[in-house]
């Protein structure tokens, strides 16, 4: 290692957390549908018995309506809280108060999937229904 070369330790493994998320909920949705395969195959060749699908996709949306309900929550308030506390280090620094402008783009993510899982719920009233 170079003596001029510096460990960084202010680099976040996670800083992009909404691509994180998206991977989330494709690993979540992959892994759903894959025992959701696992069943068909059972029920199709070990136990001849018919249920309807209906349940399965019901709780694949309740699943997702609360990920993506409780997520966006989560990056509203995360943002909210980084930049108030963002706010009060650096007027504690500089001796002034100052209102920043932030980076707001956890907090419209967060937005995004509240409106996403209200699509969900609504989709999940709908297959109730019928």
């Amino acid at each position: 290692m170079n003596q001029a070369q510096s460990f960084n330790l202010s680099s976040s493994l996670f800083s992009n957390y909404a691509a994180l998320f998206v991977k989330l909920v494709l690993l979540l949705v992959i892994a759903y549908l894959a025992v959701m395969l696992f069943n068909l195959i059972r029920d199709k060749f070990i136990s001849p018995a018919t249920e309807p699908k209906k349940e399965e996709i019901t709780g694949l949306f309740t699943i997702l309506h609360k990920l993506f309900t409780i997520g966006g929550w989560g990056f509203i308030i995360g943002n909210v809280l980084h930049t108030i506390l963002g706010a009060i280090t650096h007027s504690a620094m500089h001796n002034r108060p100052q209102l920043t402008a932030g980076n707001w783009d956890y907090l419209l993510f967060g937005v995004i999937l509240i409106f996403v899982g209200k699509g969900l719920n609504a989709g999940l009233q709908q297959l109730k229904k019928a």
